[in-house]
């Protein structure tokens, strides 16, 4: 997932917003080839997330509302 893609589900999730794209310097670039793969984690220690991305997202919208 990119930061674009993560942006994107953020909005998705919330409702409303978008996304700006702000041109930088490569120093910047979100390469395509940074994913993290959580079937790695789970092989080499034994990683199993308990949370899925939605329910994470969720979580940080309800306490960011109850923060304001």
């Amino acid at each position: 997932m990119t930061i674009l893609d993560l942006a994107q589900f953020v909005i998705e999730r919330v409702g409303g917003g978008s996304v700006e794209m702000v041109p930088r310097g490569l120093e910047h670039w979100d390469g395509e080839h940074r994913y993290p793969h959580m079937e790695k984690a789970s092989r080499l220690v034994g990683y199993l997330p308990k949370r899925d991305m939605a329910m994470i997202v969720d979580d940080v919208a309800a306490w960011l509302r109850t923060a304001q």
